[in-house]
């Protein structure tokens, strides 16, 4: 059986990381037996989770468990597909890990290049910002410092 390590569940979802939340879902999709487990950083091979144990075998970063998971146990999900198809898979694949997977407030890639990034801002309060206001040079529409109602999302979204 493998065993996926993660962080915790919470809010109804399986992990709390989007990155662990990713190979969970491909498992349970594809029918795999496994077991998820609250995993300690120090012991993760890079430092940093998810890893999966499969046997002997233990491999961490989730494009590598994905890759493992492939040609380990097959593929059921994308086996199927032509090279077209499979072209398409992975342009919505890196699309997502860029822009969706990357925009969770704590990576470092959504501080700086995600496009979600001034939604993400105008939603977390300036604690979670990383403490006090950060002031520029210009001028800049102050935003609730709580979340958004529904009706203030077409001004924040253009």
């Amino acid at each position: 059986m493998i065993t996926l390590y993660g962080h915790v569940p919470a809010w109804g979802i399986p992990d709390l990381s989007p990155y662990v939340t990713c190979i969970d879902l491909y498992m349970r999709m594809t029918g795999l037996p496994y077991q998820m487990v609250v995993g300690l950083l120090d012991k993760a091979p890079k430092g940093k989770l998810p890893y999966i144990e499969d046997g002997a075998v233990t491999v961490a970063d989730t494009s590598f468990i994905l890759d493992y998971l492939k040609r380990s146990h097959g593929d059921p999900l994308d086996g199927a597909l032509d090279s077209r198809q499979a072209a398409v898979r992975l342009m919505l694949w890196r699309m997502m890990n860029k822009f969706l997977l990357a925009s969770h407030p704590g990576t470092l890639s959504a501080q700086r290049t995600s496009p979600l990034r001034p939604v993400m801002g105008a939603l977390l309060q300036p604690s979670q910002r990383g403490g006090k206001a950060r002031r520029s040079g210009r001028p800049r529409e102050r935003i609730s410092r709580a979340v958004l109602p529904v009706g203030a999302w077409p001004p924040v979204l253009g």
